[in-house]
């Protein structure tokens, strides 16, 4: 948390200067849909960890809420260099997996969202982005046995993208990393509206 306030101060800082020295500074919202990939590695290691609290054994599946939005400002810091601060959603994982010995249906749910910075350059109507997004989760598999986490759970994960501008309207194509072997890719179409 004291993390997230040192950010913040950060962004004050260099909004405030921007705003005085009259550099472009704007709002940005935006939806879009997310694709995820969930490595067979992470679900192999959700049905060991579940299997090694005394199930005989485990099976995983992963269903995903693919609606994102996002909504917050930027400002120009450098020429052609942008700071975009933003509160984004990804949407929901959730991991269902049926054991044996004893039989049990769990299930857990991961929200990929928080507090979103990306370093973005410029190059024509062309855009090159990357940040990182904060997600608050501590998740586990709850069962009779015992708990499990799951391989997604309070970290700092690095996001990649290109973007296309027109006018206020935006489409940007990112990659989030969630673990070593499973990424989203998310498509969203933002809409800015400058301010200085």
């Amino acid at each position: 948390m004291k993390l997230v306030h040192v950010i913040l101060s950060l962004f004050l800082i260099l909004f405030l200067n921007t705003a005085h020295s009259k550099d472009n500074v704007y709002l940005i919202g935006g939806l879009g849909n997310s694709n995820y990939s969930i490595g067979d590695s992470d679900i192999t290691e959700i049905n060991n960890k579940l299997t090694g609290l005394g199930f005989a054994t485990a099976t995983t599946t992963v269903s995903t809420d693919n609606l994102s939005y996002e909504f917050g400002f930027g400002i120009n810091v450098f020429e052609s260099y942008y700071i975009e601060a933003t509160y984004l959603n990804f949407g929901n994982i959730e991991i269902s997996s049926t054991t044996t010995s004893p039989a049990e249906s769990l299930t857990a749910d991961i929200a990929i969202k928080g507090f979103n910075v990306d370093l973005s350059k410029s190059i024509g109507p062309f855009g090159l982005s990357a940040g990182i997004i904060k997600i608050d989760n501590d998740v586990k598999i709850s069962s009779s046995l015992g708990n499990a986490d799951v391989p997604i759970d309070d970290y700092f994960l690095p996001k990649f993208g290109v973007s296309a501008q027109l006018s206020n309207y935006r489409a940007e194509i990112s990659r989030t990393f969630l673990t070593t072997n499973s990424y989203l890719n998310n498509l969203m179409l933002s809409y800015i509206i400058n301010l200085l």
